[in-house]
């Protein structure tokens, strides 16, 4: 892809400046009400991370948008729901500390359609930060539209043993269970 190209795929992406800081303490919107897909509970805020999640702008083919954090002792998923157009931000806590791997996905079904099963229309390169109670954290994510394919696999059939003249070290190596002289042998009658 020439270097015009790959400029403008990059303004096209849209999540392309999908920004979280940890602990940045940084305005956002409410946190969302009881039973809500970002719902922070006070156990979630106890000794763990605080992000800040700020999308530059959201593509019209995205409605939800999951961030997963894997950290040395547990992972944490969150889906928010988001509408196309505007810059939105939104404050999460109960993240793990220590060093996080962040991915995020974005789904043009709605949040609560989206299952395990799911193919994203947007993906993230992995991103590995070190996220520090009370430190400032920044997580940038490059978003990818994401490929589909439909993969088939074909297995050979070729033999589990060599034939007569191949090389051998063993007998068990020969399909006639004959070794001599480092050949596989005919089978004697």
């Amino acid at each position: 892809m020439n270097e015009f190209v790959s400029r403008q795929v990059v303004k096209l992406v849209g999540l392309g400046a999908l920004v979280l800081c940890a602990a940045c303490g940084l305005e956002g919107p409410e946190a969302p009400e009881a039973g809500g897909p970002g719902e922070v509970s006070q156990a979630d805020t106890e000794d763990v991370g605080l992000i800040e999640l700020a999308l530059e702008t959201v593509p019209p083919d995205v409605t939800c948008l999951r961030v997963t954090a894997r950290g040395p002792y547990r992972e944490k998923q969150v889906a928010l729901p988001v509408v196309a157009g505007p810059p939105m931000a939104q404050s999460l806590a109960g993240f793990p500390l220590g060093k996080v791997e962040f991915v995020a996905e974005a789904f043009a079904e709605a949040c609560g359609a989206v299952t395990a099963r799911t193919v994203a229309s947007w993906v993230s390169d992995p991103v590995e930060v070190s996220v520090v109670e009370g430190t400032k954290t920044r997580v940038s994510f490059t978003m990818r539209r994401n490929g589909r394919l439909d993969v088939s696999f074909e297995f050979g059939d070729e033999p589990l043993c060599s034939a007569v003249g191949i090389v051998c070290k063993s007998a068990r190596e020969c399909c006639s269970s004959s070794c001599k002289d480092g050949l596989c042998q005919a089978a004697e009658p």
